[in-house]
């Protein structure tokens, strides 16, 4: 299972051209996203009924959307996260961008952009299809050069 976490902490000292949103008071000062590549409702129900009681999990546990593939019925890692960092869903495969293989802004682009810092970890590699989702934009997750070079530009 992947593990990612985009970060967008507000107390981060901002880059120099960018202008720092004011926050209002109580608003939330870091924005985590954990993303269990491949767990599904499913999953977490059946450890829930094995284990007999709540997860550790459902204490963050927020919320779903649908990252349902452009002309497909099952999507893969790169249509869902794609669909999770832009809010577009897009074809199996692509990363980070529409399904006509144009750039989507990104959730971390859209974050840093605004002037907050921002990261991506994971357990696998940053080319990944997840992770590179929130940070790349090439029509094919298996350009992990190109995925790459794009990350190293990003800043």
């Amino acid at each position: 299972m992947l593990a990612l976490l985009l970060l967008a902490a507000a107390g981060a000292a901002p880059r120099a051209q960018d202008a720092r949103p004011e926050r209002p008071a109580g608003a939330p000062r870091n924005v985590i996203l954990f993303i269990g590549d491949g767990l599904g409702a499913s999953a977490v129900t059946l450890a829930r009924l094995v284990g007999g009681e709540a997860l550790a999990l459902d204490a963050m546990l927020v919320g779903s959307q649908s990252v349902a593939p452009v002309g497909a019925v099952i999507p893969d890692s790169a249509a869902t996260a794609t669909a999770m960092a832009t809010g577009v869903n897009s074809v199996n495969g692509a990363i980070g961008v529409d399904p006509a293989g144009r750039p989507l802004t990104t959730l971390l682009e859209a974050a840093r952009d605004r002037g907050l810092a921002t990261g991506i970890v994971t357990s696998t590699r940053i080319t990944h299809a997840t992770p590179a989702a929130f940070a790349a934009h090439v029509p094919s997750r298996a350009m992990e050069d190109a995925i790459a070079e794009q990350l190293l530009g990003s800043g």
